[in-house]
């Protein structure tokens, strides 16, 4: 009888165990918004850059590998960026820029932008952060002698 009891009380166990980490699963769906964003890269530096690594600018793949050109602008385009309504931006301010390491690399120097929230990775770096409404923003980064002298050696 004692064997009953045990094996019952540890059924009802892992059944709250089970519904407490799933949240019961009743009426929660995961809801998925879309937000469209344009990125602008300007290049005032003489060095031509590349932007790579976990950057999810394309929808098929995180992996990016884009270049600017000196004096130039790269105009990247994202439409229809899956976000979770939990983790949705209030503002443009609170918008989460990429999901991976994303950095760039200057030139033939191998110095990078990168780390934490520096360079292109912190949202403060941006010089015009606009939202044109509620799901449709635009940033622009400026490449800059200045940031190329602050960047740290790639080989960290």
């Amino acid at each position: 009888m004692y064997n009953y009891y045990f094996n019952l009380m540890n059924k009802i166990i892992a059944l709250m165990l089970f519904l407490t980490l799933n949240g019961c699963g009743l009426g929660q769906q995961e809801i998925i918004e879309l937000y469209n964003v344009t990125f602008n890269f300007i290049n005032d530096t003489p060095e031509r850059i590349l932007i790579f690594g976990g950057c999810g600018f394309d929808a098929q793949s995180i992996d990016t590998e884009l270049y600017v050109n000196p004096r130039d602008t790269l105009v990247v385009r994202q439409t229809e960026r899956e976000i979770m309504r939990g983790d949705k931006p209030t503002t443009v301010d609170d918008f989460d820029l990429f999901f991976g390491s994303c950095f760039a690399i200057f030139g033939d120097s191998l110095k990078c932008d990168f780390g934490g929230f520096n360079g292109i990775r912190g949202i403060d770096n941006y010089e015009e952060r606009i939202g044109h409404s509620s799901k449709d923003f635009e940033l622009t980064y400026r490449f800059t002698e200045q940031t190329m002298e602050e960047a740290v050696s790639c080989e960290l």
